[in-house]
């Protein structure tokens, strides 16, 4: 086929499709009031996606794990990164061979109480509930949960999750207290007390898992997290120089539950910080980034009716314009690592005072960003009518 005939070919294409949008029989009929996104806009978070995809699956290694992020001390993590990694691309088609090489690692990396920043850390609440998420996650979309193994095993791994609840608040610990008698496992450390984005995590993976089976640990999480809430209407974070990671998760765990309240307040106060025609800030300062922008439009985007408002039209066209050529987006400093003994990191001079580090080979970031716009283009009916017109 000549030059010629392709770019012919692909006027034609363009034609037919602009017809089909002025008869409103177009991609996005379906959402409430009719109200039409650009075909090209949606073209273009597809290009994104797959762009990312390809960036991130890249950066993959043979073995099967991610390393991002670079703590002095503990250096780069891998067992925590990969499992969140792994879960925002297993929910894109055409990833199991990548998907699957990061599960069988994370399982033969596996210590007896959980999974770690890394396999040569102490297990933590976090790392554990991202491994879960992931694996509840995973073996329900291919129906491995009718298989006795998966089940048993994947109950097992939540049952060790469980272990990191505070009987007293119904938060998750991140660490249990003198479970290798490090400085920061310390009774009195504050690495050590429940903590509201791990608790929304954990309760994210419960609900993948089997929420009949952990229904007490789902109800006690769900009690912390609306007495944890701010009355401005965001969560804080201990290891997240943001309001904003923490507020996403707990509006997706509770949203879930159908605590509609608490996830509109979250809601109003996002739209109230959001930077007109850009994005999100990190609920501190008003410069907008990637991985804000794209955790405060995943809250907005729990409510269908919020897809065509003008925060999210205006986020979803500012990340497409700021993606980098390899498919990733840029970062900043935006993980906090407290001193032990600072219980609120996020309180006047105790965060400037705090160490705080960038996903430095920007996965973490770029499969945030990833997860989310999918997902926008799963509300706008974007991928069910592509499928139709095939």
């Amino acid at each position: 086929m000549t030059n010629e005939q392709v770019l012919n070919g692909r006027i034609l294409s363009n034609r037919i499709l602009n017809d089909r949008i002025s008869d409103n029989r177009t991609l996005n009929d379906k959402i409430s009031g009719n109200k039409i996104f650009d075909n090209r806009m949606l073209k273009a978070v597809e290009l994104a996606i797959r762009k990312a995809s390809n960036f991130i699956i890249s950066n993959q290694s043979g073995e099967g794990y991610w390393l991002d992020f670079y703590i002095p001390g503990m250096g780069n993590s891998s067992q925590w990164v990969t499992a969140y990694i792994a879960y925002n691309l297993s929910r894109l088609p055409n990833t199991d061979e990548s998907v699957q090489k990061a599960i069988v690692w994370l399982l033969h990396t596996k210590s007896s109480s959980g999974w770690g920043y890394h396999q040569n850390c102490l297990h933590d609440a976090d790392s554990t509930a991202n491994v879960v998420r992931l694996l509840a996650y995973y073996f329900k979309k291919e129906n491995l949960l009718t298989q006795e193994n998966f089940a048993f095993y994947l109950h097992e791994f939540a049952d060790l999750l469980a272990s990191y609840q505070d009987k007293n608040t119904g938060g998750f610990l991140t660490y249990l207290p003198g479970s290798n008698g490090r400085y920061h496992t310390m009774p009195d450390s504050a690495w050590c007390i429940s903590e509201p984005s791990i608790t929304a995590m954990a309760g994210n993976a419960f609900l993948n898992s089997g929420p009949e089976r952990f229904e007490q640990e789902i109800s006690n999480a769900r009690e912390f997290l609306i007495s944890r809430q701010n009355p401005a209407g965001y969560w804080d974070s201990y290891w997240w120089d943001c309001r904003i990671y923490g507020t996403s998760l707990a509006c997706s765990f509770l949203k879930q539950l159908g605590e509609i309240d608490p996830v509109k307040k979250a809601i109003s106060w996002l739209e109230s910080v959001f930077v007109p025609s850009k994005g999100w800030g990190n609920g501190y300062e008003a410069d907008p980034y990637p991985f804000y922008t794209a955790l405060s439009l995943s809250s907005l985007l729990l409510f269908e009716n919020n897809i065509h408002s003008r925060e999210v039209k205006d986020s979803v066209l500012w990340l497409i314009g700021n993606q980098k050529e390899d498919g990733s987006w840029f970062s900043k400093p935006i993980l906090r690592v407290p001193d032990p003994q600072v219980r609120e990191p996020w309180a006047g001079s105790n965060r400037r005072k705090c160490e705080v580090v960038t996903d430095v080979n920007l996965l973490f970031t770029t499969a945030t960003v990833m997860g989310v716009l999918y997902d926008f283009l799963n509300l706008s009916g974007y991928y069910s009518c592509s499928a139709s017109q095939e």
